[in-house]
């Protein structure tokens, strides 16, 4: 018997941490899809014992998880690697390793794909996989099954030679995602996402997104692989009956990029009579009037949108791909029908002017947006923007830096945040999430709890964190 551990890596404070699709701030807590996909597919092969160990989610520091992960014993821990917290998990799994020799560390996610062999170099893991790791994975573990010494084209080792380029990468082997996570791993509850009940439970519906945003980046490429309608349905009901969930959260890139698909979800859950509240993530321009009453009718709560920018100048910049006048219907529409709307903004790229910037202020006047946050452009290598900019940034992984060489880029972001905060934040809306927050005390004593933990200071500081 094979025993793999799935770990979720302790970190010493909390701040946004994000993987591929797992995200984690102070004021929210995803399940780890990712570990749970994996887990997912490696529950079908009876000579592998399967355990996952959530360190955030359990609140363990470091010892604690050396001990945990101790009593369990594992031959090989699988771990996903994250971009902030970069220098934090690969600290901790070189004491991991230290400690527990023989312990075999797999590791993915965005930089060890693209830094596959520096990293293997310059930590203890003792393998990478590239890409998306499922099918990778189970590949493996049949080869160690087998007493097999071939790695799977994607998985990589110190000695290995096939190390490839993002671009040269495999994607799934299949066009549909015909696997579902392994939701009975979980151990904790504590999962849950700003004013909605807990706790909460993730679905990937689709992996890939097909628009160019150039500061984006793509873990799981341009191509999109869907799940059947019907295998969605059956993930909402396990995390209902299974595990207890009081919320949803649709973690794909852009839910609503096909509206037949969204509709015809929709009217699925509606027939089931599936009662469960569910937020998702979108596009301005995907998200149609038709689809909006199709999803508040099936149970959505709240859609954040990735705005970015009130400029259409600086939207042309990223590459978004969409006119800024368009949005304002859109997001009127949503509060019409009663749904909840987030904007994601960015500010922080040098080119953005000052007029550029007053142009977003005079969107979030304009705007019926429920919540609103700014957050600091960080440009990441794998990216088109990265190209770009590359010569006025400065990046390294070990130790990991990656922030623009000028410091008054981030002088002239400070100040802009507080402007935001302070344009979007009247009274109005702080009594309106005020009373949000009344309605929703559990997940409201989690918001405040994870406030506290993180140190932030004052009431515009906290606010973004909802969206961000």
């Amino acid at each position: 018997m094979i025993k793999i551990l799935l770990l979720n890596l302790p970190h010493q404070k909390r701040i946004t941490r994000r993987y591929m699709c797992t995200y984690e701030s102070p004021t929210s807590l995803f399940p780890p899809a990712e570990l749970l996909s994996i887990g997912g597919i490696l529950k079908q092969k009876k000579e592998l014992q399967i355990k996952l160990i959530d360190c955030i989610a359990t609140q363990k520091n470091e010892t604690e998880s050396l001990l945990e992960i101790n009593k369990f014993k594992p031959q090989y821990i699988v771990t996903l690697i994250g971009f902030e917290t970069f220098e934090n998990d690969i600290s901790f799994l070189n004491k991991l390793k230290s400690k527990f020799p023989n312990i075999k560390i797999i590791g993915f996610g965005h930089y060890p794909t693209i830094f596959s062999h520096e990293i293997l170099k310059k930590s203890t893991i003792d393998f990478i996989v590239q890409g998306e790791p499922e099918y990778e994975l189970a590949d493996f573990f049949d080869s160690i099954s087998t007493n097999s010494n071939i790695l799977p084209e994607g998985l990589l080792s110190l000695n290995s030679e096939n190390e490839k380029t993002p671009s040269q990468v495999k994607r799934l082997k299949t066009s549909q995602l015909n696997f579902k996570p392994n939701i009975s791993l979980l151990t904790s509850k504590n999962y849950f996402e700003p004013l909605m009940p807990q706790p909460l439970g993730i679905i990937q519906s689709a992996r890939g997104c097909p628009y160019q945003c150039n500061f984006c980046v793509k873990s799981y490429g341009t191509k999109l692989t869907y799940k059947s309608e019907s295998q969605i349905l059956e993930e909402i009901i396990d995390w209902q009956e299974n595990y207890g969930a009081k919320s949803i959260r649709f973690i794909d890139d852009t839910f609503t990029i096909s509206e037949s698909r969204v509709i015809k979800l929709c009217n699925l859950i509606k027939k089931e009579n599936i009662k469960i509240p569910w937020t998702c993530l979108s596009r301005l321009d995907t998200l149609t009037e038709r689809m909006a009453l199709a999803m508040k009718e099936a149970g959505c709560k709240r859609i954040y949108f990735g705005i970015e920018s009130g400029s259409q100048r600086i939207l042309d910049l990223y590459e978004k791909g969409y006119n800024i006048k368009e949005a304002h219907q859109v997001i009127n529409f949503c509060a019409k029908l009663g749904i909840e709307t987030v904007g994601f903004f960015m500010t922080g790229l040098p080119d953005e002017t000052e007029k550029d910037f007053e142009e977003t202020l005079k969107f979030l006047r304009d705007s019926k947006l429920t919540f609103a946050g700014v957050g600091e452009l960080t440009i990441y290598p794998g990216t088109a923007l990265f190209g770009i900019y590359e010569n006025d940034l400065e990046f390294s992984l070990f130790p990991y830096i990656n922030k623009f060489k000028d410091p008054s880029v981030r002088i002239t972001f400070n100040d802009r945040k507080q402007r935001f905060e302070k344009e979007f934040y009247n009274l109005k809306k702080i009594t309106q999430l005020s009373l949000k927050i009344m309605k929703q005390p559990k997940s409201s004593y989690n918001f405040g709890k994870n406030i506290l933990s993180s140190k932030q200071k004052g009431f515009y500081s906290i606010i973004p964190s909802i969206s961000n």
